[in-house]
């Protein structure tokens, strides 16, 4: 388990690298486990300032929840997502786990990016530091692919291209 929920705010970081602010909300996954029983959990949640609400559960459950959040709300590095209870002194509960998934621009993170596309999809992804770039289609993950690309390096940056298989 991670941070301590009580009275006193605690705080996760989490960190967005290439956000595409035009590309839609973003999903915020929190699991928060109550720890003091019996009891009413009321969590308060912010991100970045922005209140995204209540969450209430009972005694030691296991508290699931998805919340989307307007990916301008979202800054590009660090974001800071905190939890503070509502309840009372008495009101303690743990976080969990925490992910967030956001638009996302095509730029490598790491050399690496992981992403979805429809079938018969021209793309271009850039942010490369080296020409040996592979794209791998993972549509059957029994049976990978990889597909034809083609790899332009202009002013230090690579970018590689290619188009996706299906009608």
């Amino acid at each position: 388990y991670g941070a301590v929920i009580s009275t006193y705010p605690s705080t996760n970081a989490l960190t967005v690298t290439n956000l595409d602010a035009n590309g839609g909300n973003a999903t915020l996954n929190v699991v928060i486990q109550g720890a003091s029983d019996p009891f009413n959990h009321s969590v308060d949640l912010d991100l970045n300032g922005h209140d995204l609400g209540v969450v209430r559960f009972k005694n030691s459950e296991r508290s699931v929840n998805a919340l989307t959040v307007p990916a301008a709300w979202l800054v590009e590095g660090e974001n800071t997502l905190t939890f503070t209870s509502t309840g009372g002194d008495d009101d303690v509960s743990l976080v969990e786990s925490v992910q967030i998934t956001y638009p996302h621009k095509f730029t490598a993170d790491g050399n690496a990016l992981q992403f979805n596309v429809p079938a018969a999809t021209a793309v271009t992804i850039g942010g490369f530091t080296t020409a040996n770039v592979r794209v791998v289609d993972l549509t059957d993950p029994q049976a990978p692919q990889f597909l034809a690309t083609s790899v332009a390096t202009t002013g230090g940056s690579t970018s590689v291209s290619f188009a996706t298989e299906g009608i």
